[in-house]
């Protein structure tokens, strides 16, 4: 391919790379700014019947969502817990001082690096590497399932 032709699209990617960083930037900035508002009165009004306790008229979109979580959580829905595990740790909790592998620790660490959230067989995997018991091990699992990158960020807690 020319040179000029290799530039160009070069220059092309790069340009179309930056918009997306813009829009990204965007995006963020709104979604930190909604969480900011006022929740309108019907919402107010459905977290009263659920809590309520709550009297205070000045809750924001994020405090709404926080106890919406909580809801959730209440009603059944695993994933709303470890969210809530996750916004709220106990602080008496064990685990933090063992060295269990924390799940809530491990999907953070896996979403900070742009990692998608682990299986359940990589939880096995990460629990696995995390075990620091002297007999030798081998790790097997399939191509392309996330052995080297997982067990590397557990790996990075110890």
């Amino acid at each position: 391919m020319p040179r000029e032709k290799r530039k160009a699209i070069s220059s092309l990617g790069g340009k179309i790379s930056g918009q997306i960083r813009k829009e990204k930037r965007t995006y963020a900035e709104l979604a930190r700014y909604a969480l900011t508002l006022k929740p309108g009165k019907e919402i107010i009004g459905r977290t009263r019947f659920v809590y309520p306790e709550i009297k205070d008229e000045t809750l924001t979109v994020k405090e709404m969502m926080v106890l919406g979580i909580a809801n959730r959580a209440m009603h059944g829905d695993v994933g709303a817990f470890v969210k809530m595990q996750e916004l709220a740790p106990d602080k008496n909790d064990d685990t933090q001082q063992s060295g269990a592998l924390n799940l809530s620790d491990f999907y953070a660490c896996c979403e900070a690096c742009g990692y998608p959230k682990p299986y359940p067989k990589q939880i096995e995997m990460a629990d696995f590497v995390f075990d620091m018991a002297d007999e030798p091990k081998m790790l097997l699992g399939a191509r392309k399932y996330g052995k080297t990158d997982y067990c590397t960020i557990v790996k990075a807690r110890i």
